[in-house]
C-alpha cells in the first residue's frame, strides 16, 4: 500500500476570512510558544511556510481559485493579510509576522 500526503484545504465555507486567518495565526503562535526555548526553534520557519501555503489552499478551496490567485488577492503592502471592517473603519489582520527567535532563560 502506497501512502501519499497532500496539503488539502480545510472545509471552511461557513467561516469568514478573518476567522480563518486568526485560526492559522493562533496555531502558529501556539506551536512557537511551546518550542521557543528550544535550541533549534528557528526551524519552525518550515512549518510557517507550510501553514502559509495551507492558508492559501484553504481560501482557494473556499472560493474555487488557485493558490497563486489567492496569494495575489490577499497581498497587502507586500504581506498576506485580510481586510475587515470595524466601527472605526477598515483594518487589516496580517498573517503571522513575529518570527521564531529563541527565548533564553
Amino acid at each position: 500500500m502506497r501512502l501519499s500526503f497532500f496539503v488539502t484545504g480545510e472545509n471552511t465555507c461557513y467561516k469568514y476570512d478573518i476567522e480563518i486567518i486568526n485560526t492559522f495565526n493562533s496555531e502558529i503562535r501556539g506551536l512557537y510558544n511551546y518550542y521557543k526555548i528550544a535550541n533549534n526553534v528557528s526551524n519552525l520557519h518550515k512549518f510557517y511556510h507550510f501553514m502559509k501555503f495551507s492558508f492559501a489552499k484553504t481560501l482557494g478551496s473556499k472560493y474555487n481559485m488557485s493558490v497563486a490567485k489567492m496569494i495575489a488577492k490577499y497581498k497587502v503592502n507586500g504581506e498576506i493579510g485580510v481586510k475587515y471592517e470595524t466601527k472605526k473603519g477598515q483594518k487589516i489582520m496580517y498573517f503571522y509576522q513575529d518570527g521564531f527567535k529563541r527565548v533564553r532563560n
